[in-house]
């Protein structure tokens, strides 16, 4: 291995989702309502052997109350909660690729 070469890159969160959310996890996702102004966040749901390398793992409660959420879901949740919103328009950020269970 070379010592001069990280192990290991940071992750460093979009700028624009840093912006909206405040959040600066990996793998997450933010859900504007226009209509009701809530801000809805969705992150990994992650195993406790995360807790090695990352240390303490929030709850989705947790986050909420650190990051001033209306509500925060872990991401298998975000198909449900988009078909009982029932938006009629969808906006992503260019470059974003939808999450997993979501159709382009």
């Amino acid at each position: 291995t070379n010592p001069k070469l990280p192990d290991r890159f940071d992750f460093r969160q979009d700028s624009n989702f840093l912006y909206v959310s405040g959040y600066d996890g990996s793998d997450a996702h933010v859900l504007l309502s226009v209509d009701s102004a809530n801000v809805t966040l969705f992150i990994p749901h992650l195993d406790d052997m995360y807790r090695v390398w990352d240390g303490d793992i929030p709850s989705p409660e947790e986050v909420r109350e650190r990051f001033h959420m209306d509500e925060v879901y872990y991401n298998a949740q975000l198909g449900p909660v988009l078909d009982s919103l029932a938006p009629t328009t969808l906006l992503v950020l260019p470059d974003c690729l939808p999450p997993d269970g979501i159709a382009e």
